[in-house]
C-alpha cells in the first residue's frame, strides 16, 4: 500500500471506530431510557393501587421525581448522541470514499489482488475457498487446482497483466510489473500442482495393487517433485516432509489402500450438520432449535427412510444388457488419458533446460 493509501485507511478506521463507540453509547441510552419510563410508570400504578401514609406517599414522589430527572437527562444525552452519531457517519462516508477514490486511482477498486484473484479466476474453476478450516482449500477444490494447474495459473498471470495495465494506465510513474519472473513463476505453480497430481494419484492405488514399478515411478516423481519445490524457494512444512520421507514407506507397508482414509466423510459431517443449523436458525428457543436438529438427524439415521431411499435408487437405475457401464467405460478412458498427461508432465519437467538434472543436492556440512 502507498503512504497515501495507508493514510486514508487509517483516517476511515478513527472514523469507523469513533462512529461505533457512539452508536453503543445510543443504544445504552435507549436501554436506559426505557427502563427509567417502565419504573415510573410502575409507581404510578402503585401510587394509584395503594393506600400511602403521607410520608410514605412523599417518599415515592421523590423517587418518582428522580426518576423523571434521570429520564429527562437520559433522553437528552440520547438525542445529543446521535446527532454526533450523524455528524460521524457523514464522516465516515467521506474518508471511505476518499480511500475508495485512491484505491481506483491504482486499478484496485475495493478489492485487494488476492480477493479479485478468487472471485475472478478461481470461481469460474469452480475452485471454492471451504467455510471450514479457516476458509483453506479442501477436497474437490484441491483436485481441480491440481488437474488444472497450468490452464487455472495461465488466467492468473492474464488477470495479474491486466491489473497492472490499469494500474500503470492510471499511475505511469509506479514501478512496471516484471511480466518475465511472473511468466516463470505461473508457470512453476501449474507445474508442481501437475506433479502433486501425479504424486497422489500413486498414493491413492486402491488396496492390493501395489507394485514395484508403481512405488519406483513414485520415488521419481516425488524427487522431482522435492527439487521443484526446493527451486521454487517453498518452506519445508511438516506434511511436505512426511509426504517426502514417508508416504513410501507407509503404501509400502500398508499396501495401498490410503484412498479409504481420507477425509470426504468428515467433510461430508460437515455439510450435514450446516444444513441441519440452516432448517433451524430462524428458532430461538434453544430447546426448540435442539429438538428440531434431533429430529432431523433421527430421519436419517432411521431404518425405516434408509431402506426407502435405497429403494428409490435402486429403482431409478436403468437396467442395461451391457456388462459394462457407459459411465464406467467414460471414467476408465478419462481416467488413461489423465494419466497420459501425468507422464507427460513429469516429462516435460525433467527436459526442461532452465532446472538443475533431476539428482539430488549434496549436503553441505556446518562447520
Amino acid at each position: 500500500m502507498e503512504p497515501d493509501e495507508i493514510e486514508a485507511r487509517n483516517m476511515t478506521l478513527l472514523a469507523e471506530i469513533e462512529y461505533e463507540d457512539d452508536k453503543l453509547e445510543v443504544e445504552e441510552c435507549e436501554l436506559d431510557l426505557e427502563s427509567f419510563v417502565v419504573e415510573r410508570l410502575l409507581l404510578n400504578e402503585y401510587l394509584q393501587e395503594t393506600i400511602f401514609t403521607s410520608p410514605e406517599r412523599k417518599e415515592i414522589n421523590e423517587q418518582k421525581k428522580e426518576l423523571s430527572q434521570l429520564e429527562r437527562s437520559t433522553r437528552k444525552k440520547r438525542d445529543e448522541s446521535k446527532e454526533k452519531a450523524r455528524e460521524l457517519k457523514k464522516l465516515f462516508d467521506t474518508t471511505k470514499a476518499t480511500e475508495v477514490d485512491i484505491r481506483k486511482k491504482r486499478g484496485r477498486a475495493e478489492k485487494s489482488l488476492a480477493n479479485s484473484i478468487d472471485s475472478e479466476v478461481l470461481n469460474l474453476f469452480k475452485v471454492y475457498l471451504s467455510n471450514f478450516h479457516g476458509g483453506d482449500l479442501v477436497g474437490e477444490p484441491i483436485r481441480i487446482l491440481m488437474k488444472r494447474g497450468k490452464e487455472i495459473f495461465d488466467k492468473i498471470r492474464e488477470h495479474i497483466e491486466q491489473k497492472a495495465d490499469e494500474r500503470e494506465n492510471n499511475l505511469p510513474s509506479l514501478e512496471k510489473l516484471d511480466r518475465h519472473a511472473l511468466t516463470i513463476i505461473c508457470l512453476a505453480l501449474g507445474q508442481i500442482f501437475r506433479l502433486l497430481d501425479g504424486v497422489f494419484s500413486l498414493l491413492l492405488t486402491k488396496r492390493g495393487e501395489v507394485t514395484n514399478e508403481m512405488t519406483e515411478t513414485l520415488k521419481k516423481r516425488l524427487e522431482l517433485a522435492r527439487q521443484k519445490w526446493d527451486e521454487m524457494g517453498l518452506s519445508m512444512t511438516p506434511k511436505w516432509h512426511m509426504l517426502l520421507n514417508h508416504a513410501i514407506e507407509f503404501l509400502i507397508r500398508t499396501g495401498g489402500g490410503l484412498i479409504e482414509m481420507g477425509e470426504d466423510q468428515i467433510e461430508r459431517a460437515h455439510q450435514l450438520r450446516e444444513r441441519d443449523r440452516q432448517r433451524y436458525s430462524r428458532l430461538r428457543c434453544i430447546s426448540k432449535m435442539k429438538a428440531s436438529q434431533a429430529k432431523f438427524q433421527n430421519l436419517r439415521l432411521d431404518p425405516g427412510v434408509k431402506l426407502t431411499q435405497a429403494n428409490v435408487e435402486e429403482k431409478s437405475k436403468r437396467h442395461l444388457k451391457r456388462k459394462v457401464s457407459l459411465a464406467e467405460e467414460n471414467h476408465e478412458s478419462a481416467q488413461a488419458a489423465r494419466n497420459e498427461t501425468r507422464e507427460s508432465v513429469f516429462e516435460e519437467v525433467t527436459m526442461d533446460e532452465d532446472r538443475a538434472p533431476l539428482t539430488p543436492p549434496p549436503r553441505v556440512s556446518k562447520r
